[in-house]
């Protein structure tokens, strides 16, 4: 009992530091990573790029090559998103060019460049530059790590090939792609694979290609990858419509629409773009090559000057965003006060209560104590030197039956104090309990002892022991005064981590006497949490089982 506040206090300090800990930590690298990876807008990006910026100039103060790399895989992300082509390419080189003068963790470098080659790819797809695009997706394969990580390239690189429209390259990548995620489990990156090379194997007119891009649909379909099925159906339109089943293809384009509204500005677009050129109007169809032309010529223009608008949105974002952090700032200051303070308060409080309870149970502890004794020295030693006063003065000369009298108050006045005294457990506990046993030898009262030879009393705390000795005490005083028994066994054993002891007296048995005692022999071992059970038939003594 004793342990119990300063085990609380430990347990407070440890909750109140981890509190303070939960209360000060900043958005962690996690939620930036999310950012720039799985925008939900532009800001998403702007913000990715700012933390990642800040990572970068901090990462080459502190010569840490590996998160200054990292870094600018990041930045090239962000940069790609906005539509800063140029700039990500740049960002891209430097962490090329950071890793060939680092001699790091061989594993993280090859990780690192395999995304660099990888980003610089997508660049120079979204700049019209397919050669190059297909020569650093080839580069970034030397890095690849798993069969995945080549399914993928591969794909990207079928990609890019069918993009220029050199579908034997691309059937070619696209087989080397479906033959490695196969190994795996991903039924997506698979259902990709499949819905690109069907779409490749149509226009080189292998039949193979329906049934592919039918797979690729139902996969898509089964794992609920909602965002995907557009691919799907702008290559079943597409299939249909070089078939010329202008209906089907139609009705294919409809649903890709359907699913572009949902997802994507870019995909409505595009699938607006895929219906507009189901129509036959060759005037229709002229516009539409011119106006891909002047679409890819703005783009190239445009991405010069990225830079430019990219870096005034940010400044602006930057001075709007450092004033919302301020009036953010303060009011967590407040909260986090308060929360702290009513911590405090709440653990103080149940601190003190804490306090009292074990103040006022070791008062009741000690009260319960002193009435016990007082009622014992009450009822017989106070009674009986009464009753020796009242033959005093009755029968003066009868000395002999006095001194008798006298011997037996001795006697339970002894008893009490043994009873009450402090016992030193620290030493031979064996020979302390033998002692115990001796005292209560008489010449009508025998006491046999049996020990398991398993059983080490050194191994035993200091407090079971001393609710061994104090329980034993109390049942050879139960059964001294009210078994008329002549024999008491007590037989000790050892069963796992716990120790068994049977009490067994051949007295008078019947119902169980002084109550009182059992009583506080239940509660002793109860509080040790172990457990005791009586048992007394008339003639057949008294039996207890003890398992502590």
């Amino acid at each position: 009992m004793n342990n119990r506040p300063h085990s609380f206090l430990f347990l407070l300090f440890i909750i109140f530091c981890y509190s303070t800990k939960l209360l000060s930590q900043e958005k962690t690298e996690g939620y930036y990573y999310k950012k720039v990876t799985k925008p939900q807008s532009s800001q998403d990006l702007i913000e990715g790029y700012r933390y990642y910026k800040n990572v970068k100039e901090e990462s080459k103060q502190e010569q840490d090559t590996t998160a200054l790399v990292y870094a600018l895989n990041m930045i090239t992300i962000s940069q790609m998103g906005i539509g800063a082509y140029y700039d990500a390419e740049s960002s891209a080189v430097e962490a090329l060019e950071t890793m060939d003068n680092y001699n790091g963790d061989p594993a993280t470098i090859k990780a690192n460049r395999k995304s660099a080659y990888a980003n610089l790819s997508i660049i120079y797809n979204n700049l019209e530059k397919r050669q190059e695009a297909i020569g650093r997706f080839k580069d970034a394969l030397a890095f690849a790590e798993n069969a995945k990580d080549s399914s993928n390239l591969y794909n990207n690189i079928g990609a890019s090939y069918a993009q220029k429209k050199d579908y034997a390259n691309a059937n070619t990548h696209f087989k080397l792609a479906y033959e490695r995620i196969t190994t795996t489990t991903d039924t997506l990156s698979k259902a990709i694979v499949l819905d690109n090379w069907g779409a490749t194997q149509a226009k080189l007119n292998n039949p193979d290609g329906f049934n592919n891009l039918k797979i690729a649909l139902r996969l898509k379909k089964r794992i609920k990858a909602q965002s995907y099925l557009y691919s799907s159906y702008k290559h079943l339109s597409e299939y249909y419509k070089d078939l010329g089943e202008e209906e089907i293809s139609r009705m294919y384009a409809d649903s890709g629409l359907t699913v572009a509204e949902k997802y994507s500005a870019q995909y409505r677009q595009d699938a607006l773009y895929n219906k507009l050129s189901l129509n036959s109007d060759p005037d229709l169809t002229a516009y539409l090559k011119l106006n891909d032309s002047i679409a890819i010529a703005k783009l190239l223009n445009e991405n010069k000057y990225a830079s430019a608008k990219y870096n005034l949105n940010i400044e602006k974002e930057e001075k709007e965003r450092a004033l919302l952090q301020s009036a953010v700032a303060k009011s967590k200051t407040r909260t986090y006060q308060f929360i702290v303070i009513l911590i405090i308060i709440a653990a103080t409080s149940l601190l003190i209560i804490l306090i009292i309870r074990h103040r006022k149970k070791q008062i009741e502890q000690v009260y319960i104590t002193e009435t016990r004794i007082s009622k014992r020295v009450h009822d017989e030693v106070a009674n009986d030197i009464y009753r020796i006063m009242v033959k005093l003065q009755t029968s003066p000369t009868e000395v002999g039956y006095l001194m008798d009298d006298l011997d037996r108050i001795y006697n339970k006045t002894r008893d009490i104090s043994r009873e009450n005294n402090m016992i030193n457990v620290a030493g031979d506990f064996r020979q302390l309990l033998n002692d115990l046993f001796l005292s209560y030898k008489s010449p009508t009262l025998n006491i046999i002892t049996k020990y398991d030879g398993q059983l080490q009393w050194d191994e035993v705390s200091d407090l079971k022991k001393m609710t061994i000795y104090r329980v034993l005490q109390e049942l050879i005083t139960n059964t001294k005064k009210h078994s008329q028994a002549g024999i008491a066994l007590i037989d000790f054993s050892k069963t796992g981590k716990k120790i068994a002891i049977l009490y067994k007296d051949n007295g008078e048995g019947g119902m169980l006497k002084s109550k009182n005692g059992l009583q506080n022999v239940e509660t002793r071992i109860e509080a040790l949490n172990g457990t005791i059970t009586f048992n007394s038939e008339a003639n057949k003594g008294f039996t207890a089982l003890i398992t502590i």
